[in-house]
């Protein structure tokens, strides 16, 4: 077959049979590992089911149930607790005095996309 491709003389059809036989090489490679771990998957899963039974037979979950009763959980590390960092509010005069602040809706107009908080639709150009 490589005597007849290379009297054909053709240079791109001998680069295009041997990009071939590299895809067909790297198919049958992939197919050999999927196997091989498909093995190792099922070899793993057997000893987690073997090793379940064995638990449950030496009844584990009964006998160290008392220990989990009679020990207090550990609280957790203080450095997973985020710290909350709060602005300060409107002052206590101005909401007696029912001068609060007006929040728009959106913080642009939805016509025109101007950014402007105090953008009213009168005043929009479009």
């Amino acid at each position: 077959m490589d005597d007849a491709l290379y009297h054909l003389g053709d240079p791109g059809v001998i680069a295009d049979v041997h990009t071939l036989r590299v895809q067909y090489d790297e198919v049958m490679r992939i197919k050999r590992q999927r196997l091989e771990l498909d093995n190792k998957e099922r070899e793993a899963n057997k000893k987690l089911l073997d090793m379940e039974c064995y638990l449950a037979n030496a009844a584990v979950r009964t006998r160290i149930q008392p220990h989990l009763l009679r020990t207090r959980p550990a609280s957790p590390p203080l450095s997973f607790i985020p710290h909350i960092f709060a602005a300060q509010g409107p002052s206590d005069d101005q909401e007696e005095t029912g001068n609060k602040r007006k929040r728009p809706l959106y913080p642009y107009c939805l016509k025109c996309h101007n950014d402007h908080p105090d953008h009213v639709k009168e005043d929009c150009p479009l």
